[in-house]
């Protein structure tokens, strides 16, 4: 049986903290929606893995973080995508160069059965929100400064745990130390 996976930069705690400060914000401003309990995070690639297939996927992860150095990022500012409703954390400029060439990278050196050939670097706040609640979430984050910044030291396997509805991290592959 194959059990889902994704592979993410989930930041530091104080990170996470501070995201989860602005999902429950965006709660109490709209109310409920999706991906209001998931922990901050840059989705990276998605898997479908059985127990033999993960166990490669660690190894090719393993491998390929051991040779990647730690870096600063940085989200200055709210964006959306509007086909899916969804508010976010955008990276500045730098920081999503970044972290693009992090993904391309990954994808020359791994052999992994991923779902992603491309990415669009973001930290999602909430998504799918309703459309009468969309415009209203906009305008709490318009105009807002944020100043997040962390450096990326690794990347984060994490298996869907279908009775809680989220990700949760199943095992960080730590980039060498600089």
């Amino acid at each position: 049986m194959n059990d889902k996976f994704n592979l993410a930069i989930c930041p530091p705690k104080e990170v996470v903290a501070q995201v989860r400060s602005l999902k429950k914000e965006l709660e109490s401003h709209i109310g409920p929606y999706s991906a209001r309990n998931s922990e901050a995070h840059i989705t990276f690639d998605l898997f479908l893995l059985d127990e033999a297939s993960l166990s490669f996927c660690e190894e090719q992860l393993h491998d390929f973080a051991t040779t990647q150095k730690p870096f600063k990022l940085g989200f200055h500012s709210f964006s959306c995508f509007k086909e899916s409703r969804t508010v976010f954390l955008e990276p500045v400029d730098g920081s999503a160069y970044l972290i693009t060439e992090l993904f391309h990278a990954y994808k020359k050196a791994t052999k992994l059965p991923g779902q992603l050939n491309q990415i669009t670097p973001h930290m999602t706040i909430g998504k799918g929100i309703e459309p009468e609640m969309f415009e209203a979430a906009l305008v709490l984050f318009n105009q807002r400064k944020v100043e997040i910044d962390f450096i990326c030291n690794n990347l984060a396997l994490r298996r869907f745990i279908p009775a809680k509805g989220q990700y949760e991290i199943w095992k960080r592959f730590h980039f060498a130390p600089v």
